[in-house]
């Protein structure tokens, strides 16, 4: 096919897609309105705009809380609490990443929901949950806890000289 002539395939088969899933959604609100009544688009609207709030408001609560050991390292700066605050920041960046793999999980489950199907969101959407908790939890099961860093043996070297002299 020419340059500027009619569509291209892949165009057709967007527009193949888009006219299965437009004419599904239409004909599922058909049936959902012709037993329910036409109280039924109230509740899809009031139903999405919970979720969508509720998205909202983890994506804000979330990345607050990641700027919390931020703030936290800013007020004990040069107060010799360094060990207690990586801890702390270490457990609230878990409580981040467990919001992140909520919020990431919620938005792909809501669009496939509504875009394609409610199976196929929550595959998705479930896809998405274990992707972001491999993600977190794999690195820490990879690196040993007892082993230590070269910069951290030095240090500690460096120590047991100082504590000789």
């Amino acid at each position: 096919m020419e340059r500027g002539q009619g569509l291209t395939s892949g165009q057709m088969t967007m527009l193949a897609l888009g006219s299965a899933i437009g004419g599904a959604f239409f004909l599922g609100s058909a049936v959902a309105i012709r037993s329910a009544g036409p109280a039924v688009l109230l509740g899809f609207a009031v139903g999405g705009l919970v979720v969508y709030v509720v998205l909202m408001v983890l994506a804000i609560v979330t990345s607050l809380l990641a700027l919390v050991p931020v703030s936290l390292h800013r007020s004990v700066f040069r107060q010799q609490v360094k060990p207690e605050l990586v801890t702390a920041s270490h457990h609230i960046m878990r409580l981040v990443l467990a919001g992140i793999a909520l919020l990431m999980t919620g938005t792909i489950l809501f669009v496939l929901d509504w875009a394609v199907s409610r199976w196929m969101g929550v595959v998705a959407g479930g896809l998405v949950f274990v992707g972001v908790v491999v993600v977190a939890v794999l690195p820490g099961r990879l690196w040993p806890r007892g082993r230590r860093s070269a910069q951290a043996e030095d240090r500690a070297r460096n120590q047991e000289v100082d504590d000789q002299a």
